[in-house]
């Protein structure tokens, strides 16, 4: 759905990510992880079935990606409002 809806989203996952791991029990219900010692993986908790949903977790994550690979402070506002946008955008009729 990325590749095909957000293009040059999947591209700044396909340079900055090598491993998505599907941990469940990280960053909650519906949520996901970055953490910095492990700079090209994130970490994605999504079971809620909502292929929309985990696709705006996946930009979000990799949104912190970018921050720790160009040596920025990981900002949350920053990365809520990529996910925000990619969802958006997908959801549109």
């Amino acid at each position: 759905m990325i590749k095909h809806g957000a293009p040059d989203d999947y591209s700044r996952i396909c340079h900055y990510v090598s491993v998505i791991n599907k941990n469940p029990s990280c960053g909650g219900l519906d949520g996901g992880c970055f953490q910095p010692s492990k700079p090209r993986t994130i970490y994605i908790g999504n079971d809620q079935a909502n292929i929309a949903m985990s696709g705006a977790i996946v930009i979000h994550e990799v949104c912190h990606a970018i921050q720790a690979a160009e040596k920025r402070p990981l900002k949350e506002t920053e990365c809520y409002s990529v996910g925000n946008y990619y969802l958006k955008s997908v959801t549109q009729y």
